[in-house]
């Protein structure tokens, strides 16, 4: 029985230390932090259109700021509608290795499929989208946006 655990009281505190794809910590952030999410730009394309349910690309991309001291490492952005509408939309997700200095910003482009469950709605549905940050440290900046289909963010 000691010679067992001997064996498996190693194994399991290995187990528990290994790193783990959850988060650590999750932030959520605003203008004024020092890391702020931003919406840049979120092209519809077909999502206002009758398609008939016919699955469509919606391009988005997303701002990262860092106004800290450090460097900022982004890994992965996380993209999911975060409230219910007449439009449906995919998560998305990409793997980035991007490190944003002090004082600077990177632009992240992001695509998400989406049906327009009725193109007669979509077109003043509002949606909301939850935009998640991951680092390597397992740190996870969010915020969460919410806009008119028929006005959506355009860059500027």
């Amino acid at each position: 029985m000691k010679r067992l655990l001997a064996v498996l009281v190693p194994l399991l505190l290995t187990a528990c230390s290994s790193s783990s794809r959850i988060p650590e910590h999750q932030v959520e952030v605003g203008s004024g932090d020092p890391v702020s999410i931003d919406l840049v730009s979120f092209d519809p394309a077909g999502l206002t259109m009758d398609t008939r349910n016919m699955p469509q690309i919606a391009r988005l991309k997303v701002r990262v700021s860092n106004s800290s001291r450090d460097d900022l490492h982004v890994v992965r952005v996380h993209v999911i509608q975060d409230a219910f509408s007449s439009v449906k939309l995919e998560p998305a997700m990409n793997t980035f290795d991007v490190t944003i200095r002090p004082g600077d910003a990177h632009v992240f482009e992001l695509s998400m499929y989406g049906v327009a469950e009725d193109p007669t709605r979509s077109v003043n549905a509002d949606l909301g989208l939850r935009i998640d940050v991951y680092t390597p440290e397992g740190d996870d900046y969010f915020t969460t946006v919410h806009f008119p289909l028929s006005a959506p963010p355009r860059e500027r």
